[in-house]
């Protein structure tokens, strides 16, 4: 029986993630804000993103580990997260943004160059994009386990399906 409320919980959260983006596709037509490419990105599009990277593994599977073999005083964590991303995206993307058009900067790495000069600029600029792309691809290596230890706590299919399925989930 409790299988079946983890199951029922599973498909609520991904049908509400779904509306949640079909309305922020919707709203994209509406207002267009521009990201550090210069790119149109929607507001709704970028926040929807963050959210459902800041809660996904670490939030879902880390935090409610903490809280199930910690104590309750751990799912303050979500919280405090909340929190900060609450002052951070009311605070810094716009000024991020401004930074990078006043720079001329396209990408990250340009950005963490912009005010440095000499010959160091190509050699930070390089390593700090190959520091990103590393670490990027170490958290979502981290974020496939979570979705399949997570997939595999409320069914009873093999991690190779797990896989399979966490993989058309995310296409979808």
């Amino acid at each position: 029986m409790n299988q079946n409320y983890a199951i029922l919980v599973f498909f609520l959260t991904l049908a509400v993630t779904f509306a949640a983006a079909f309305y922020a596709r919707r709203k994209s037509a509406d207002g267009v804000e521009e990201d550090l490419a210069g790119r149109g990105l929607n507001k709704w599009l970028v926040g929807l993103s963050a959210a459902t990277t800041g809660n996904s593994g670490f939030i879902v599977t880390g935090a409610v580990g903490l809280g199930y073999s910690g104590g309750v005083h751990w799912l303050l964590l979500p919280l405090s997260w909340l929190l900060g991303d609450l002052i951070f995206w009311s605070l810094f993307p716009k000024r991020i943004n401004q930074w990078a058009r006043d720079s001329g900067a396209v990408t990250l790495p340009e950005l963490i160059t912009a005010s440095l000069a000499g010959r160091w600029v190509q050699v930070i600029t390089a390593l700090s994009a190959v520091l990103i792309v590393v670490l990027l691809a170490g958290y979502a290596s981290g974020q496939w386990l979570a979705g399949t230890k997570m997939r595999a706590g409320i069914s009873s299919v093999s991690k190779t399906q797990g896989v399979f399925l966490l993989a058309i989930l995310v296409v979808s």
